[in-house]
């Protein structure tokens, strides 16, 4: 019995090779067809996932004021510096954005989670035609790459033309961004470490928000909207106020910006080398206008006492000796902050006439050394 059943199983397959044989062509166009079919599906499916990045991509960015926002000074990663800055929701890790600073440009990285896991990373590349601490500097150029994850996978790479780059060259750039995040994700731990071992509020320690409390309202005279007392509680309490609203913060900075945006107010704390005194200045600025305020911290007394700290400088000290204006001449002053530490001065000379055929030589910049403000004056790149 058994080699009957095998004689006729050999029968079978023997007439169903004949019958393939005969047919090769249509063998062939089922197979394509399969394949085809299979492509299509494949195409579908990333189409989808795609959308869906997308999707979570903008519900984050839509939330990311509501998010607790953490800020770390990135020191010697960069040639003028770098931030990190992490968002997170109830704990849950959602953003965190890497911004580094150089002398010709900057480079921003954004990267995406989803339950601690990455699905989007968004960075840029921006190039400026001069130095970027010269004054009137531009940004010439600007180049962005997007990169897509799906289940710990890099899907999708589009370059800064918008165009898919090829996926044999995933394997690389996949690494190095998981490399990346293992040591931002360290950086958020070791600086999550700092915290628990940093001094409280009430263990003789400063921070901005309580110089915040201390300061007098007329700080924001020039502003727009202006500032009341109820209002600042709710931007000390909530970090947002009917009017005005805390966009940046970190130990010695704290930013808050009018709502909607036409007015900013940037407070800094600069500490003393040896105690915990300090200088606090409120950087106000206003459209095209901008003022400087400054007081003296004294921690025993928890008190701040208004004073001028800064030295008001000539307008000849801008200019070259053949360009030298009259003693009596009173120049117009700006101070900026461009980095925690270090403040801009520089010459007012819109409509002023005797600027219409004077040339500006140099710029002059004061950095905090923990006692006393060092005085910088450099060319002017030209």
């Amino acid at each position: 019995m058994k080699k009957i059943l095998l004689f006729q199983l050999i029968i079978l397959l023997f007439a169903c090779n004949q019958s393939n044989e005969k047919n090769p062509k249509s063998n062939s166009s089922k197979e394509t067809k399969l394949e085809s079919e299979i492509e299509k599906e494949s195409v579908k499916n990333e189409e989808e996932i795609i959308s869906d990045i997308r999707q979570k991509f903008k519900e984050i960015n839509q939330n990311t004021a509501s998010y607790q926002a953490k800020n770390i000074e990135l020191m010697g990663e960069s040639t003028e510096g770098g931030k990190l800055t992490s968002y997170y929701q109830n704990k849950a890790l959602k953003k965190v954005v890497v911004s580094y600073f150089g002398e010709m440009g900057k480079s921003i990285e954004e990267y995406y989670f989803s339950e601690n896991n990455v699905f989007f990373v968004f960075t840029q590349e921006y190039s400026y035609d001069k130095p970027i601490h010269v004054k009137d500097s531009r940004v010439v150029k600007v180049e962005e790459d997007r990169y897509y994850f799906h289940n710990s996978k890099l899907v999708r790479w589009l370059d800064p033309n918008q165009e898919k780059i090829a996926q044999s060259k995933f394997k690389q750039k996949e690494s190095a961004i998981f490399q990346k995040i293992k040591e931002l994700k360290q950086k958020l731990e070791n600086s999550k470490m700092g915290d628990l071992n940093a001094p409280k509020k009430n263990d003789n320690h400063i921070d901005i928000e309580s110089l915040f409390s201390l300061s007098p309202l007329s700080v924001f005279d020039q502003t727009t909207n202006g500032l009341n007392l109820s209002e600042k509680n709710d931007l000390l309490k909530k970090g947002e106020s009917h009017s005005w609203k805390i966009m940046n913060r970190s130990k010695t900075k704290l930013a808050i910006q009018s709502k909607p945006p036409s007015s900013e107010v940037t407070l800094y704390f600069l500490k003393n080398k040896n105690n915990l005194d300090g200088l606090f200045f409120a950087e106000t600025g206003n459209g095209k206008s901008s003022s400087m305020h400054s007081w003296k911290y004294f921690n025993e007394s928890k008190t701040l006492q208004k004073t001028n700290l800064l030295k008001k400088f000539n307008a000849n000290d801008f200019v070259s000796k053949d360009d030298q204006l009259p003693d009596s001449y009173e120049a117009g002053l700006n101070y900026h902050f461009i980095d925690d530490l270090t403040i801009e001065v520089s010459l007012h000379t819109w409509m002023e006439k005797e600027f219409e055929n004077r040339e500006i030589i140099n710029q002059i910049f004061l950095k905090w050394n923990g006692e006393d403000f060092e005085e910088k004056i450099e060319k002017i790149n030209k």
